[in-house]
């Protein structure tokens, strides 16, 4: 875990805590602050098992006037241990802490019907609230979940009318508001936030295919979008669109002037970057991860998949950027292939 302050223009990083697998490992959710002074998260591994176990959730402190190690001066509470049982498994994205304490977040994986949960934690143990799927067209693999509006909402990375995730509530009852399309830039979601007027926001991944040097190239993207009733249809409002890799944007945040922050990792170009958003919508980007042989943590596509919405139909012939059009393609898609070459 990491902490950045402002430094003259920048930001200086600094290290909290390094996980070493028994106690967990990839934490993938982000901090929130208790009234104790605790700053409370999950890893989506770790636990029972080391490496390989089923994640945890835990509460760090600073280490008062104790000696910090070359690599954490915070000590780590482990709360609880997931059994990959009907409790779930691999917890990650945002999550709730309320006044008295409880702890309201998701699991991605295992669960009553496997698809994941969402759960309250309080008294040092686990409720299952709702285990996907319950019924046909709810998601599957729950990736985070805030306080909004009259109570909880989140967001699965898969399943839903459209196989590419959902927005749901248990505002009510637990209800599906919306199943993304998976077309380009709605996506799956990744990240879900809300700002003090209870505004929801998230973020996402996507790809799409394009004419780039006469061939149909695959092209993959992130995007921030707002939701809002009565039809909760994502709105965009920034995206970035990179071709032959892969960018994973994680988790989205919010500050009481408005302003959006989030994570994404570009694997081939990047370790990872921190960024904000300003109204109407500007990007900065805040901190860039350098990777080995630096001390920073890097940010890496999580170790469970995560599904990425993909259009599986051939495309239709589009116009190559300023130089014409793509000409005349021969097909070839075939099992694990996708190109489309120009003759």
């Amino acid at each position: 875990m990491f902490k950045l302050t402002p430094h003259g223009s920048g930001w200086t990083y600094h290290r909290l805590y390094s996980f070493t697998g028994a106690n967990g490992s990839f934490p993938d959710s982000p901090l929130v602050l208790g009234s104790d002074g605790r700053l409370y998260g999950t890893t989506v591994d770790g636990g029972v098992g080391g490496g390989r176990g089923n994640g945890v959730l835990f509460g760090l402190s600073p280490a008062g006037n104790a000696l910090p190690t070359p690599f954490s001066n915070w000590m780590e509470t482990l709360l609880y241990d997931f059994t990959a049982g009907t409790d779930g498994a691999n917890p990650g994205g945002s999550f709730v802490l309320d006044s008295s304490g409880n702890i309201y977040g998701s699991a991605a994986a295992a669960g009553a019907n496997q698809g994941g949960t969402l759960y309250e934690f309080s008294n040092g143990g686990i409720q299952v609230l709702h285990a996907f799927p319950a019924f046909q067209n709810d998601g599957v693999t729950p990736v985070g979940v805030v306080q909004g509006p009259n109570g909880l909402y989140g967001i699965t990375a898969a399943g839903g009318a459209q196989g590419s995730g959902t927005l749901y509530t248990t505002a009510g009852g637990y209800q599906v508001l919306h199943s993304f399309t998976g077309t380009a830039q709605e996506g799956s979601p990744t990240g879900l936030a809300v700002d003090p007027a209870g505004n929801l926001y998230g973020s996402s991944n996507y790809s799409y295919f394009q004419c780039w040097d006469l061939q149909y190239r695959e092209f993959f993207g992130t995007s921030v979008f707002q939701v809002s009733p009565p039809d909760w249809t994502p709105v965009v409002l920034a995206n970035n669109d990179f071709l032959n890799f892969s960018p994973v944007a994680y988790h989205i945040a919010t500050d009481a002037q408005g302003n959006l922050y989030g994570t994404d990792s570009a694997e081939e170009f990047s370790y990872g970057n921190i960024f904000k958003l300003t109204c109407c919508w500007n990007y900065t980007n805040l901190h860039e991860f350098a990777g080995p042989p630096n001390v920073e943590l890097t940010l890496r596509p999580l170790p469970w998949p995560m599904p990425r919405a993909t259009s599986t139909a051939p495309p239709r012939p589009v116009e190559l950027m300023d130089t014409g059009w793509c000409g005349r393609l021969s097909r070839s898609w075939k099992q694990g292939r996708r190109s489309w070459e120009a003759r």
